[in-house]
Parts: structure tokens; sequence; C-alpha cells
């Protein structure tokens, strides 16, 4: 099996009037849609209701055991986890397959018939990935949310102090210049510092800037920088990631942090 964990990311996920918990393997898609695994696989089990927002310890250990259990005899090189999702529950876990439906539900129906706490809930053909980009992947704002998170756990792993206000650089690109004009008057008046728009040689416009803020996840995700990417699509733009150093900063240290931008689907 190809080792792709690490590319792994868990967000909540809130559409309409309902949230849930999902945990998606992030570049799943890239690997195994183009080799024809197209039959999606969806088992569920369940687990008792959250007290005050909290899993009783108890059940999420026995949740993780049949979790890990399952996955483990289930999954093989034609038959891959991608992905799962808690809601009312209920906890789904998603597989892509390469087989044919008749053998998947034969060889689940072996796997799991004896295994009172999971069961098969569906299996059909799905070679576009519906199911894994409109039930796991995240939209535009969930991903920058987890990008944010990643980014400050980096921070907060080298021993940094995120209370500590700090200069934070930013950057977006745009087509033409048109718009990178206008997303820079808007930032202007926002109270952004140190503009500037270049043209690179593809005619590519690239506009940089900074603030000083606090590089807290949540600070930076609601209050800046979600604005941020909805103002630069606005303009046709795309706004690219920020990053930052130190509070202290030595003079060898220049710019180690950086947020940096995933393929969307």
């Amino acid at each position: 099996m190809i080792d792709r964990r690490s590319d792994w990311h868990v967000y909540y996920r809130h559409r309409g009037n309902s949230y849930s918990l999902v945990g998606y393997d992030h570049y799943a898609i890239e690997w195994f849609k183009p080799m024809d695994f197209s039959t999606v696989i969806i088992l569920s089990l369940e687990y008792l209701p959250s007290v005050d927002r909290f899993m009783p310890e108890s059940e999420l250990e026995r949740l993780k055991n049949v979790e890990d259990r399952t996955i483990g005899e289930i999954e093989h090189d034609s038959l891959i986890f991608v992905g799962k999702k808690s809601i009312n529950s209920i906890r789904n876990l998603i597989f892509y397959s390469c087989q044919s439906k008749k053998d998947l539900e034969k060889y689940l129906m072996e796997k799991i018939s004896t295994d009172g706490d999971v069961k098969l809930d569906k299996i059909y053909l799905d070679p576009d990935w519906n199911f894994y980009t409109n039930e796991l992947y995240p939209n535009d704002y969930e991903y920058r949310l987890i990008l944010n998170r990643m980014l400050y756990s980096i921070i907060q792993d080298s021993g940094e102090d995120t209370s500590i206000p700090r200069n934070v650089d930013h950057w977006a690109f745009f087509n033409n210049r048109d718009g990178g004009e206008k997303f820079s008057q808007a930032i202007l008046n926002d109270g952004y510092k140190n503009i500037v728009l270049e043209e690179r040689e593809d005619k590519t416009i690239v506009v940089t800037f900074s603030n000083v803020c606090c590089p807290r996840s949540d600070d930076l995700t609601y209050k800046y920088t979600g604005n941020l990417d909805a103002l630069a699509r606005s303009l046709g733009g795309e706004y690219d990631g920020w990053e930052t150093g130190p509070a202290q900063k030595p003079s060898f240290f220049n710019r180690l942090f950086k947020s940096i931008s995933g393929k969307q689907y």
C-alpha cells in the first residue's frame, strides 16, 4: 500500500443547519481516480451521542478500535480507505475500489458479517468521485482553515508565543492589472501596509502586502484570510497565503513559515 496518511486532514464541515466531523485523504483523488477506482463503498457504525459536545472517553476508545480493526481487515491494494464522516451518532467509513460491485459485496460480507458494530451501507459506481468531492472534500474556506491550522501548529511547535503580534506578509495573484489595482485599493482601505503590485514576465499580477496581527489560526482565518480570499476571487484573482517569523526576529531568521496553496477540485 502507498503510505498517504501524511496527507490526511480533519475538519468540521458546516452545510445548512448540520455540522459533521470529516477526515479525508487529500490526494486520494489524484492517486486513484486515474486508476479506475470507480466504485464507492460506504460502511456505517453507530456511536453514543456526545455530552456537551464531547464523546465519553470509553466510547471514543471503542469507536477508534472498531474503526482501526475494520480498515485493517478490509483495505488492500484494490480497495482503499479515503475518508470518514461523523454526523448524528453515525460514522461512515468511505472506500473506493477498482473491483466489481458483485465481488465487493461478497468480500465485504465475509469480512463484516461477524462484526455487529459495522454495517454495509451502500456500494455503487461513482467514476467521477462525486461522493468524495461533495461529502468529504472541503470548500475553499474550509481548506483555508485547514492550511492556517497546519501553519499555526508549525509555529507553536517552534516554541513561538502566538499571542504576540508580529508582521505577517501576504500574497495575491491576478490575471490582469485592473483586478490587482482594485484589490490593492480595497486592502489599503482596510489598513494593510507595504502594498506592492508587480507584473511578472508571464503577465501575472502579483500583489504583496502585510499587516500586524497574532498568528493564531482562528484569528487569521476569521478576521483576515477568509475575507482576503473572497475579495481576490471576486476580482478574478487568488489569495495565495501568508508567512511570518518570530516576534523577536534574528537577522538569520527570515520568512521561515509559509502557507502553501493546495490544488482544489
